[in-house]
């Protein structure tokens, strides 16, 4: 009984040397900051704490082991962000290993990160809309800005092709613009009554 916890405890102590003497080599050769290095340090305990739950040395680590720890990392019920922090973490942790010749295999070479989901855009409610449709123009910054919104509202173009827009282009009497777009295509976009009054 006393050998196993000493074997325990031994593992311990030198899977946190290795963490130690990881942190060291990227704050020491390769000129991390303190704070990343700290973000080092917070990520690399979670697999600390794997392994003293599972009793493990890092050398010991293999594939399926690896793919335990990412799948304690979704039982806490992490961000997909952070998670994919973790994992590059410990693959930068196990490299370094490995080129030490301390292990043998990357475990977490074949474990597959989180996919992101991509946020929904946020949009203006229509009474955001129609209230900075009606902005008052007292001065040149206003007048511009709320020009520049109108045209956005107006015709849908990409602020590229606003910036682009030349008063050359504007047919006033058909309330419309000939913009170049992507791959240098025209096409007519057309303006409502406020934005050619602002134009004109």
């Amino acid at each position: 009984m006393a050998d196993s916890v000493s074997t325990a405890s031994d593992k311990q102590a030198q899977n946190r040397a290795y963490i130690d003497s990881f942190l060291s080599y990227l704050k020491d050769v390769q000129g991390y900051s303190e704070k990343t290095v700290i973000s080092y340090a917070h990520d690399l305990k979670r697999l600390d704490e794997f392994l003293v739950s599972h009793d493990l040395g890092v050398s010991e680590m293999v594939y399926e082991d690896a793919r335990a720890f990412v799948a304690d990392l979704y039982d806490q019920n992490l961000s997909h962000a952070s998670i994919n922090r973790i994992l590059s973490g410990n693959r930068m942790f196990f490299r370094s290993l490995l080129e030490n010749s301390v292990v043998k295999v990357d475990p977490f070479k074949r474990v597959s990160g989180a996919k992101n989901t991509r946020k929904i855009p946020t949009v203006l409610a229509r009474e955001e809309i129609e209230m900075i449709l009606s902005c008052p123009t007292d001065d040149y910054t206003s007048l511009m800005e709320v020009t520049m919104f109108n045209l956005f509202y107006s015709t849908g173009c990409r602020l590229s092709e606003v910036m682009d827009m030349k008063i050359q282009d504007i047919d006033f009497d058909r309330r419309r613009i000939l913009v170049t777009g992507k791959g240098n295509k025209q096409r007519f976009v057309f303006l409502t009554n406020r934005a050619k009054e602002m134009l004109g």
